[in-house]
Parts: C-alpha cells; structure tokens; sequence
C-alpha cells in the first residue's frame, strides 16, 4: 500500500509539472501501480479463508503520504482549472487575432484615404491663406465685373474682303483646271490590258499565265481532278 501510494504521488507530480497533456513517464508508473494492484488482490484472494486477527497499528508514513496524496490532488485539480482557463484565453486571443487580420485591408484603405484627406485640407488651407492676403493687398479687384477701360468704337467698316476672295477663287480654280489636263494629257505608260503589251514590244501576245494564288491554285486542281 505504502509503494502505491507513493506511486500516486511520483504520478501526481509528474501530471502537475509537465507541460504535456500525457507525459511518457505516466504509462511506466501507471503499469507498476497496476501490477502492485493486482499483486495485493492476489494475496486478498489467498488470505480471503484465513481468520481475521484485527491488528491496530499507527503508520505516519502511511498517513503523510496520504496527506501529500490530498495535496497533490487539489493541486493538480487546481492546475486543471488554470489550463482550461488559460486554453479559452488563448482562444479568445486568436479569435481576437484572425478578425483584426480580416480588418488589415479595411484599415490600409481607411489609413490611405485619411492622409488624402489631409493632404486636401492642408492644400485648402494653403489656397485660402493665399486669397485671404490678396483680398488683404487688394489684388484681386481686377477678377471682378468692374470696368477697367471703355471699348473704342471703329472709324471703318471691317470684315472679309470679297472681291479678293472671289478673284483669288478663280485664279485656284484656274491653275487646278490646268494641272489636270497636263495630267490627263501626259502618256500613260501603265500596263493594264494585252493590246496596251502589244502597242509597246509590238509582238502579238499568244498567252496568259494565271496568277498563281490560293483561288486560282484551288480551281486547277479541281479542273486537273475532273480531267481538264
């Protein structure tokens, strides 16, 4: 009994010091308490026939470890409560965490626009002390509806000279008639058709060669599949 009770007590140390939820050391401990177990049942189940002599007799170990047991046990009760309070902390605080990461691109906006907004009142406010020390120096009368100088009246007709304007007509109209019988009046030397070939080598044109394109290829060969 006695190395069962210190057995709970290594264990209670063990569960109340280690940072893990099952440390390794608990299943070596657990096994020898299960065998000193089974080995007091097994001297109860061969002294279970034999007469009871009622023995009285005081054991301070016995009892010390039973009070460091007690101990033990409210300590680890205690260190129970602690990590679950601490886990719905940490909880909290990650919870916290992912909503103030969902906020960052909101508050990148919202920052951004601010320093705009700043930048606009210090400009208006740059602006405004600008016109408020012309208003002060009066240099800004010469924006208003105030007459500053009377408008002269013409000593003579103005405006587009028709005369020039229709002789200068015909003078372009003239020299453009010109130019286009020169044009027209010049010999043409282009190519279009067989008679213009034969009028310049003199040799009578016996044949065409087709053009040689997608179209004109595509019909050959259909013509050449038919058999001409």
């Amino acid at each position: 009994m006695a190395e069962i009770a210190r057995l709970q007590i290594q264990r209670g140390n063990i569960v109340v010091d280690s940072a893990q939820a099952k440390p390794p050391e608990l299943e070596q401990i657990d096994r020898k308490i299960k065998q000193y177990q089974d080995s007091l049942l097994l001297v109860q189940e061969s002294q279970k026939d034999a007469p009871e002599i009622p023995i009285e007799q005081e054991n301070p170990e016995f009892k010390a470890t039973l009070e460091a047991l007690s101990k033990r046990n409210s300590e680890l009760l205690m260190a129970t409560a602690v990590a679950g309070q601490v886990e719905k902390t940490h909880q909290e605080a990650a919870a916290r965490l992912h909503h103030l990461r969902e906020l960052e691109p909101s508050y990148v906006v919202l920052r951004d626009a601010v320093d705009r907004a700043a930048e606009d009142v210090k400009l208006a406010d740059e602006a405004f002390a600008a016109a408020e020390r012309k208003r002060v120096l009066k240099l800004g009368d010469f924006s208003t509806l105030k007459t500053i100088e009377d408008a002269s009246l013409p000593l003579e007709k103005e405006g587009p000279n028709r005369g020039r304007l229709v002789l200068g007509g015909w003078i372009i109209g003239a020299f453009l008639g010109l130019a286009f019988v020169i044009m027209r009046a010049l010999p043409d030397s282009v190519v279009r058709s067989t008679h213009d070939l034969e009028g310049v080598d003199g040799i009578a044109v016996i044949g065409m060669m087709p053009r040689l394109d997608g179209r004109n290829l595509r019909r050959h060969e259909a013509a050449r599949e038919r058999g001409w």
